[in-house]
């Protein structure tokens, strides 16, 4: 069918890992949030943000050169939301056409 897919391959034996990745690259909001988890669901919220942050910089476009920690979702009840801090985001944005 000449479909091409890209698969993330993770080793996750580290204890601290999550912590690590997440105080590094997410934005304070999240990762107080993400710290306030406990068990597997603090293991499923780091990788649905960071899943979320990482389509968003390939749907922008420019990749890493949106820091990762100037963008920031939440999850309030079902919905997703999502703000920034930076002018150059919401410009790349409203380019994308991304809310």
């Amino acid at each position: 069918m000449g479909v091409e897919i890209e698969i993330d391959v993770k080793y996750l034996n580290r204890k601290n890992i999550f912590f690590e990745i997440a105080e590094w690259f997410f934005a304070e909001n999240e990762y107080q949030h993400f710290k306030s988890l406990l068990g597997e669901h603090q293991k499923q919220r780091f990788f649905s943000l960071w899943s979320l942050k990482e389509a968003y910089i390939k749907a922008c476009g420019k990749g890493l050169y949106i820091p990762l920690d100037e963008f920031w979702f939440s999850f309030l009840g079902d919905k997703l939301q999502m703000d920034r801090n930076s002018p150059e985001i919401r410009l790349l944005i409203g380019q994308s056409h991304m809310v």
